[in-house]
């Protein structure tokens, strides 16, 4: 089954905005306070970082498996619509975490 660039980028950048939601807690916890701007800038970041350290992996599993797309090439993938989806994605992704961490944060 080929890899799909798609898949691997978002579990990539779910992942990496997993690490940022912990650090987020942890953040919390040494300063007692929460900022949502804040917590969107660093899961938003995080999840950025994810994606794009996915992408170059996931792309190094399609070569070595011997499937070749066009949007294997880096130049060709930055400007895609699938390049776009993606950031929206995360982007919208550490919105709702951003809040949701708001949210609880609040009920505690």
């Amino acid at each position: 089954m080929e890899p799909s660039i798609f898949r691997g980028t978002l579990v990539g950048a779910a992942i990496a905005m997993g690490i940022g939601v912990l650090a987020t807690v942890g953040l919390i916890l040494l300063s007692g306070r929460y900022a949502a701007a804040g917590g969107l800038k660093l899961l938003a970041s995080a999840g950025g970082l994810g994606a794009i350290v996915s992408y170059h992996l996931t792309v190094k599993r399609r070569k070595a498996m011997g499937f070749r797309g066009p949007l294997d090439e880096w130049s060709k993938f930055i400007g895609s619509g699938m390049s776009f989806a993606i950031a929206m994605i995360v982007v919208a992704g550490a919105f709702l975490v951003a809040m949701l961490v708001l949210f609880a944060h609040r009920a505690m």
